[in-house]
């Protein structure tokens, strides 16, 4: 059972996420249209901070509100990025509290899912898409293990 207590901070780490994403990103330097998002990397401290369903839980509502809201307005080009912050603190909820086993498994389909979808397809001509999209979460699954 969910205390109120817990549903008060899933509800106050989601307004905060939205509350972030309103703030301007760090430019990338040599690339002036490109920016970091600080919504980014909120996530991981969610997973940490609430572990990792409640923090999935705030991610996914913070990162669905944030879309709906101008200026991202339900823009369909941001509806296949709407779980990603989720799985982040969901993964690092795992790691952080001692189920790294489940974190690397859920990890490791996601990386594996990735060879399947239609930017790496067919693999024989863009098998290196799938190697430099998955080159770092690669090495970040062998830190996990």
């Amino acid at each position: 059972m969910i205390s109120s207590k817990e549903i008060a901070l899933t509800a106050s780490f989601a307004a905060l996420y939205v509350i972030i994403s309103f703030l301007p990103g760090i430019p990338v330097i040599g690339l002036p249209t490109l920016s970091i998002q600080l919504e980014a990397s909120i996530a991981s401290v969610f997973g940490i901070v609430l572990g990792p369903y409640l923090g999935a839980l705030a991610a996914f509502l913070g990162t669905v509100i944030a879309w709906l809201l101008p200026p991202g307005s339900g823009s369909p080009f941001g509806l296949p990025f709407l779980l990603n912050p989720a799985i982040n603190a969901f993964v690092v909820g795992l790691v952080y509290t001692g189920k790294w086993k489940r974190g690397f498994i859920v990890f490791a389909a996601i990386i594996t899912a990735f060879i399947f979808l239609p930017p790496s397809q067919p693999l024989t001509k863009y098998y290196y898409v799938a190697v430099l999209a998955n080159w770092d979460k690669a090495i970040a699954l062998l830190m996990i293990f």
